[in-house]
């Protein structure tokens, strides 16, 4: 009886942190980076879809990686464009621009465009993506004359661990449609599933971090041998 009663605290802890529905595809994401003298500072927040056959735990490759996985694409970004210091974005900041990808988008560029090639995957949850160059759409504000792309790059570090880089690309006027200067380096956070009504992703949070009872509930269910070996791997790399 004391088994059943664990069993069922566990996956209402999982509900809790994760959602109710293991099926659900939309996971909602955010980039936090500052700028670099050439491309605004921004910060951004998405949402991917992702077919449950590429969330089993490590490095699944999509079929537009000639994988076989699943389907897996970005279905919307929406990002905030700051100046050009690389101290940027300040808080609080003044939003100077925005550009928009996916269903918000209003250049209407189809969801095709949008790709996503590997995701690296842990606990059923994306950790890491890898896309090609999302755009070029336009700015808004002070940046409505200037390209934007975005771009997701796969990437683990040996010594730092888990990073997955979102960039954004400006375009020159030497290089006009061209993704030509580079930002720095964003990190991205992805939150639990969202909810789903009528196949549109709908309360997508990147909620606050879990209280530590609750993960050490979740991982202890699910095992830590997938994080041992990424691990050891890591370690076996070059520096």
């Amino acid at each position: 009886m004391k088994h059943g009663v664990a069993v069922s605290a566990l996956f209402s802890a999982i509900a809790l942190l994760y959602g109710t529905s293991a099926q659900a595809s939309f996971y909602p994401g955010h980039i936090d980076p500052g700028g670099t003298g050439i491309v605004p500072g921004f910060i951004g927040n998405f949402v991917v879809s992702i077919d449950p056959g590429c969330l089993a735990d490590g490095v699944n490759f999509t079929f537009a990686a000639s994988g076989s996985c699943g389907n897996a694409s970005v279905y919307s970004a929406n990002i905030d464009l700051y100046s050009l210091s690389p101290g940027d974005p300040p808080i609080p900041g003044n939003i100077l621009g925005t550009f928009s990808l996916g269903t918000s988008d209003t250049h209407g560029l189809p969801l095709s465009t949008f790709d996503i090639f590997e995701v690296l995957a842990a606990g059923g949850q994306p950790v890491e993506i890898d896309t090609g160059f999302m755009g070029p759409v336009f700015g808004t504000g002070a940046y409505a004359s200037n390209q934007f792309w975005l771009e997701f790059f796969f990437f683990t570090d040996g010594g730092v661990g888990f990073v997955d880089p979102a960039y954004i690309y400006m375009d020159d006027p030497e290089h006009p449609g061209v993704p030509f200067n580079q930002s720095n380096l964003g990190i991205v956070t992805f939150g639990p599933a969202c909810q789903e009504v009528g196949g549109v992703p709908v309360n997508c949070v990147i909620g606050a971090t879990p209280e530590p009872g609750v993960l050490s509930l979740i991982l202890g269910a699910l095992g830590g041998g997938w994080l041992a070996r990424r691990r050891k791997g890591n370690a076996a790399k070059p520096a």
